[in-house]
């Protein structure tokens, strides 16, 4: 329990400070997402028992898949859909909740945003498909929701 408290509070305090960039500059910095991926190592390698090796094709393939949907989305629209910061975030993701969990990340996320997106059209707000909107604070909430959530996550996955 006590290494369970200090680290989803690690991840808190790197989540809370990238959230508060991402949001005031639209960018996630990459000591940032390397500070994250790096303590994400030792917690699984600690509380999960996770070699680096494992932890490192996860993240790998975390970030491959990402690219790979932010090229497809650019070569079929013609623009960005995701930032290099948001694709770092991801792969630093992984290394706490595993490749398994990334979806709910994403989709958590992807809810979170939508939600803000309404939020801002309904006070007011010019909200287009273009608009740019720092993606960062949302991936952190779904990071921690699902962190907070993996026992019944993995749980559900495993049936």
């Amino acid at each position: 329990m006590q290494g369970s408290l200090l680290s989803t509070s690690v991840l808190a305090g790197h989540l809370t400070l990238m959230t508060w960039i991402d949001f005031r500059y639209q960018v996630i910095p990459n000591i940032l997402n390397a500070s994250l991926a790096t303590c994400g190592f030792a917690v699984s390698a600690v509380m999960f028992n996770k070699s680096p090796w494992q932890v490192a094709q996860v993240a790998a393939a975390t970030l491959l898949g990402f690219i790979a949907i932010k090229e497809l989305y650019r070569l079929i629209r013609g623009r960005t859909g995701i930032g290099a910061g948001d694709i770092k975030f991801l792969g630093a993701a992984a290394t706490w909740v595993g490749l398994p969990c990334i979806p709910w990340v994403v989709l958590l996320a992807s809810i979170s945003g939508l939600l803000a997106a309404l939020l801002s059209s309904v006070v007011g707000q010019d909200v287009r498909a273009e608009s740019r909107i720092a993606f960062g604070p949302h991936l952190s909430l779904g990071l921690m929701l699902v962190w907070l959530l993996r026992d019944s996550i993995m749980l559900e996955i495993a049936q």
